[in-house]
């Protein structure tokens, strides 16, 4: 039930605030990527002060104006959405939140000078959205990422700012590795993906073989995996060690300086190297350059994709006073601003903390109506949504099917849904069978039914229905 209400209460979040800017004129404009437009899309971390809070961070800009980050807080437990729990903040509060204590904890870890110098190459799903929309096909190419790193690697004020957050997650992290059940190393994966995926699987209690673990790999595999953000990866990259043919001695000397070797030697990757000034690639030397010049590269071209592109989080930014930040309200924040007219944007987060209001109350009043009879759950929970100002269209259908499933999972003799032309869909053990009906009587329990011709089997009733429908058009 939590995934019918956020998809179907969910979008009036991003609504709200689209409506505020066409009604400005702005948009075609407006960049606001479809990952973010989801209540619970974006980047999110349990509240540090409030454990039953969980946070959300959405990066919302405009073609000529600016930019700003809007941070949504919610009930904890509209997380549920999602069935695995990833996320890049505060590893000791997920580890002991008892929401989470029977859970499978996993994490990650990368050599840190592959991590900065991933953050500066990096295009954010902002940026993403510009490149999409508004730069030729023909120029989103490695030359563009180039343009961009080029002034964040050239400014070591900035890549300075990229240190202390970094330096601040180890250290935590390396405070509770021990708690997880498996730590994976990024280059493990990319020097030996077979095995390093049959080692996840193990971890979480799946025993994978070699073929279907390569089947995996195939299907991962330096690809895009961020839906709606479309360049996460850097084609052509994903190298180990590909760290050294991007930085120079001085982003060396900068992360030492700053303390972050000790934790590399502690990761297992050993003390910092100094590197050949001889072996610069091209893109080190002209970075080096600009450093030795002591100007930092600031010639890219496009403002808007240069602005947009600008880290948004994991940045110290006490050394970016042009960005302002704004305090909590009761359910947002907007975190950090570069947006050129205050007045749109505060009518902007008016918006945003009205909607966000109205879907927290909606979502409180809707879980305590768990106790009721199925029969009186739906009408109750269109009542409720049409109180709160939130969308009962279209999405009922989807909460009334979600219902009918998980009543259906639960029988462990053989129901019959519905039937969709001459097909009969049947709910046994968690699964939903399309059984045609010339195929006369069937017993589930005691016949096996994949191989037989024309039998559809999902774990879904919605796909199952789609399945149905497409083939009856």
């Amino acid at each position: 039930m939590i995934k019918a209400f956020i998809n179907s209460a969910g979008p009036e979040i991003a609504n709200s605030i689209s409506r505020v800017m066409s009604q400005a004129g702005l948009e075609s404009d407006l960049i606001y990527n479809d990952n973010f437009r989801l209540a619970v899309g974006g980047p999110y971390w349990i509240d540090e002060n409030e454990h039953d809070r969980i946070c959300f961070r959405k990066y919302i800009g405009v073609r000529g104006m600016g930019d700003f980050t809007l941070l949504t807080s919610h009930p904890r437990g509209i997380s549920d959405f999602y069935e695995i729990v990833h996320s890049h903040i505060h590893p000791e509060t997920w580890l002991s939140h008892p929401a989470y204590l029977d859970c499978i904890k996993l994490s990650s870890i990368r050599h840190p000078a592959d991590i900065l110098a991933s953050s500066c190459f990096s295009i954010n799903a902002l940026a993403s959205e510009y490149i999409q929309r508004f730069v030729p096909p023909e120029d989103d190419n490695d030359l563009l990422r180039q343009g961009l790193a080029l002034y964040k690697l050239s400014d070591i004020n900035f890549f300075e700012g990229l240190i202390a957050p970094l330096k601040s997650y180890l250290e935590e992290f390396l405070h509770c590795q021990n708690q997880f059940g498996y730590v994976m190393r990024w280059e493990d994966l990319i020097k030996n993906p077979i095995d390093t995926i049959m080692a996840v699987g193990a971890a979480c209690e799946v025993t994978l073989d070699s073929d279907i673990a390569g089947m995996i790999w195939k299907d991962m595999g330096y690809r895009n995996l961020t839906g709606a953000h479309k360049h996460n990866f850097r084609a052509g990259h994903g190298r180990v060690g590909g760290w050294r043919y991007s930085l120079t001695n001085s982003h060396i000397e900068c992360m030492k300086d700053n303390g972050l070797e000790p934790y590399c030697i502690k990761m297992g990757y050993g003390e910092l190297p100094q590197l050949k000034k001889m072996e610069y690639t091209c893109f080190q030397n002209k970075v080096n350059s600009f450093i030795q010049s002591g100007s930092a590269y600031n010639e890219f071209p496009d403002r808007d994709l240069f602005k947009f592109a600008f880290n948004k989080s994991n940045l110290d930014f006490s050394s970016f006073p042009s960005f302002k930040t704004y305090s909590w309200r009761d359910h947002t924040r907007i975190e950090r601003s570069s947006f050129k007219d205050e007045e749109l944007l505060m009518r902007v987060w008016d918006a945003a903390e009205d909607s966000v209001n109205r879907f927290n109350s909606a979502y409180k009043e809707l879980i305590e109506l768990d106790y009721l009879m199925e029969n009186e759950v739906i009408p109750m929970w269109k009542s409720a949504l049409k109180r709160w100002k939130l969308p009962v269209r279209n999405v009922m259908l989807s909460m009334e099917k979600e219902l009918d499933a998980e009543a259906c999972s639960t029988y462990q003799d053989p129901v019959l849904f519905q039937s969709i032309g001459t097909v009969n869909i049947v709910s046994f053990a968690g699964r939903f069978y399309g059984l045609p009906q010339s195929l006369g009587p069937i017993d589930l329990r005691s016949q096996t039914v994949d191989n037989l011709p024309d039998v559809i089997v999902t774990d879904s009733l919605a796909e199952i229905i789609a399945i149905l429908s497409r083939n009856t058009i």
